[in-house]
Parts: C-alpha cells; sequence; structure tokens
C-alpha cells in the first residue's frame, strides 16, 4: 500500500510539473531540410505531386507494411494517399506548379495529429534546390508540445 501512495504522489508530482512548463514550451515548429538535385523542377514534379508513383521511389515512408490507397487525381492539387496506422492517416496535395513544387496537408493520428508541409524547387547555378518543411501546430495540445523539442 506504502509503494501505491509513493508512485500515485510521485504522478501527481509530475503532472503539477510538466503542465506548467508546457505552458512556456513553442506553440509550433518548423522543420526544414534541402538537397541540391541535378535536374529541372519540371522534372522533380513528377516525384513530389504523384503521390501513388512518384512518392514511392524517394519516400522515407515508402513501408510495405502500410496498405496505402489513393484517391483524386494521380498527380497535382486533390491527389491523396490514404493509410492506417494508429487511426487514420491521409496526405493532400493542396497546391503544386510543376515550376516551385508542391504544398500538403497531412492528418494522422484520427485527426489529432495535423501538419503542414512542402517540397519546393528553386532552380540554383545549374541545379535545382528542393527544400522540405514540415510546419507543425501544437498550439491547441498542450502535451505535444513535448515533441517539439525532439
Amino acid at each position: 500500500m506504502k509503494i501505491l501512495k509513493i508512485v500515485g504522489v510521485g504522478l501527481v508530482v509530475l503532472f503539477v510539473l510538466i503542465t506548467p512548463v508546457g505552458y512556456m514550451l513553442p506553440t509550433s515548429v518548423t522543420v526544414t531540410g534541402s538537397i541540391a538535385v541535378d535536374a529541372s523542377p519540371e522534372a522533380i514534379y513528377p516525384l513530389i505531386a504523384n503521390l501513388e508513383e512518384g512518392w514511392p521511389q524517394w519516400s522515407p515512408w515508402n513501408d510495405p507494411k502500410y496498405q496505402i490507397t489513393y484517391s483524386g487525381p494521380k498527380e497535382g492539387v486533390g491527389a491523396k494517399s490514404h493509410w492506417q496506422d494508429n487511426g487514420d492517416n491521409q496526405l493532400t496535395v493542396v497546391k503544386a506548379d510543376p515550376k516551385t513544387g508542391a504544398e500538403f496537408d497531412l492528418v494522422m493520428m484520427n485527426e489529432s495529429f495535423r501538419m503542414k508541409s512542402s517540397l519546393l524547387c528553386e532552380p540554383r547555378n545549374g541545379k535545382t534546390e528542393v527544400t522540405w518543411t514540415d510546419d507543425i501546430d501544437y498550439s491547441d495540445k498542450l502535451y505535444y508540445r513535448y515533441f517539439g523539442l525532439i
């Protein structure tokens, strides 16, 4: 019984410490990475705007354990991929241009996690700089803000 009381008090203390700190953490996080590719933006476009045929050629999440289904147009605005993993998940192309790249909405875990993402292309010194940006808004999910520290 004494151990149960210690564990209970410990959990209450942990909750009391974690909650106020969570309010001090950033409400959003932006993660960005770039790579120079020896191809034109128009040649790269099908790889980033076609979720069914383009993404599997390079995406780090191309795992056969996910049964991915596709809807909407094959390429560009409105193209969607759907899969199950910790709930319903969906990636949607919301803006697309062969000269500049594409922007996406990602909804995961039955809509409890949302993220705006982009793969933008910019010609530079005879190559194309592809910049992947993820913008994550944690403002309404206090405890999710801790994920922004990772």
